[in-house]
């Protein structure tokens, strides 16, 4: 599928307000499902690749679009290179992985959460990439275990202090590693590209990549401003990529999410 007319007026805040006005969000939901969506996959024609994803319910589907219509993928994308061994910590379904794997020369995923791990290499499959893996822990700035809070919503998980726990939510304990210990061990490639999206978690993935950061050469990093845990700040977080050497070079407010770009000044490699 590409993202013609129909998936474009789907997420056009004007025409979704009409229809919750008018009582017939289900109905319409359906309805748009049934037209868009065949089987159990759906395929994504964008940024010039074919990509396709596990997608078995609505919700799924929704969440898939939204996530391939970020800005900042494209804007990721456009910046990556074929030499680019790239870094998606916090990968969930793999929509980043999956069109950066196309591009470049070689993706490593991080994502803790069990289902959400089993549907990632369902998607490397899918798409027979051969330039795609993934490691089934968190990073963080400690070697530790940690509670992993989902969401009912789709795609949101919080670990450990960054959660906010109730009935409704599932609870997993999951690993939790430095990635600075996971290239020193040579169990991940030196990145030169690295996608960071944690609910909050970001200042403690940054922290114990600390030693890896001075070798990257561009980073993405969602930060939640209202999920930082105590001690962790959008700024703190800012100059922990300063302190690498690299320069923020974009900050791109999605409410209540900020997109942060940051890129290393052209020839240096510290």
């Amino acid at each position: 599928m590409s993202l013609n007319g129909l998936q474009k007026l789907s997420h056009n805040p004007v025409a979704r307000s009409i229809v919750r006005k008018l009582g017939v969000s289900n109905a319409a939901q359906q309805i748009y499902y049934r037209i868009m969506h065949r089987g159990v996959t759906a395929r994504f024609d964008q940024y010039g690749e074919e990509v396709r994803f596990v997608c078995r319910e609505v919700e799924d589907l929704r969440s898939l679009e939204q996530w391939v219509l970020e800005p900042a993928l494209g804007r990721l994308l456009r910046m990556a290179t074929k030499d680019d061994v790239a870094l998606d910590v916090g990968a969930n379904r793999g929509v980043y992985s999956m069109f950066l794997a196309k591009k470049v020369r070689q993706v490593v995923a991080c994502e803790p959460e069990k289902r959400t791990a089993k549907e990632f290499l369902e998607n490397i499959a899918l798409n027979r990439l051969c330039n795609c893996s993934l490691i089934n822990k968190a990073l963080g700035d400690t070697t530790s275990e940690a509670n992993l809070y989902v969401e009912n919503s789709i795609g949101t998980m919080r670990l450990g202090a960054v959660a906010h726990p109730n009935e409704k939510r599932e609870v997993q304990r999951v690993e939790v590693v430095r990635g600075d210990d996971l290239v020193d061990r040579q169990l991940l490639p030196q990145p030169t590209v690295i996608k960071i999206d944690v609910e909050g978690f970001e200042g403690a993935v940054l922290r114990g990549l600390e030693r890896t950061l001075r070798h990257v050469r561009l980073v993405l990093c969602e930060i939640h401003p209202n999920e930082l845990p105590a001690g962790d700040s959008m700024d703190g977080i800012l100059q922990l990529l300063k302190r690498a050497g690299l320069e923020i070079v974009l900050r791109e407010p999605r409410s209540p999410e900020v997109h942060v770009f940051a890129a290393r000044p052209a020839g240096r490699i510290d």
